[in-house]
């Protein structure tokens, strides 16, 4: 999700370690999303994850929509 939605360069590895340039990664994506706290508070982590899910969703849309226009 780092990656795909927040386009973390360079890519993170997917190795299951949140480790530091993991926790660095989260909190540019928490700020982008103007939310503030912990990932270890559930209340932030469901609205990360919701947020996320939203931008995933309308980036997705734009994409498809430019591509069907003719305009990639």
């Amino acid at each position: 999700m780092l990656n795909d939605i927040y386009g973390h360069t360079p890519k993170l590895e997917t190795d299951g370690d949140f480790g530091p340039k993991s926790k660095e990664a989260f909190g540019r994506a928490i700020g982008q999303l103007q939310l503030t706290g912990s990932i270890d508070d559930v209340n932030v982590w469901t609205k990360f994850l919701r947020r996320s899910a939203r931008l995933g969703f309308e980036r997705s849309m734009q994409h498809h929509l430019q591509r069907h226009d003719g305009h990639v």
